[in-house]
């Protein structure tokens, strides 16, 4: 387990107790996330965002341009960003801020 994970995991321990928020899972964190996004936009890419997000605890714009990730592969963040019509780090943010939602339980 990397200390980013360590930390993500300590921080959601912390809001379950602070504030209430539920015990959710990584893995259902994520389920849950993508789920709210698949209505909205291109399956194909937001199921690969999805598998890539279930070994990896964090996604960011520069994730597309990594040498060696599925998304470099198939053509990088200008390629998938023209799928979603310019709107890729947008539709990122919203994703993040889906993977933390607390239900409205607010430090």
């Amino acid at each position: 387990m990397t200390n980013i994970e360590m930390t993500a995991d300590i921080i959601s321990v912390i809001r379950r107790y602070t504030l209430g928020a539920p015990l959710v899972s990584h893995d259902e964190k994520i389920k849950v996330a993508v789920q709210k996004l698949k209505t909205v936009q291109e399956l194909n890419w937001i199921n690969r965002i999805e598998k890539y997000l279930l070994n990896e605890s964090l996604i960011n714009v520069s994730v597309f341009d990594e040498v060696g990730t599925a998304f470099k592969n198939v053509g990088g963040f200008k390629r998938i960003n023209k799928a979603f019509g310019g709107n890729l780090a947008n539709i990122i943010n919203e994703l993040n801020n889906y993977l933390y939602d607390d239900g409205g339980h607010a430090a």
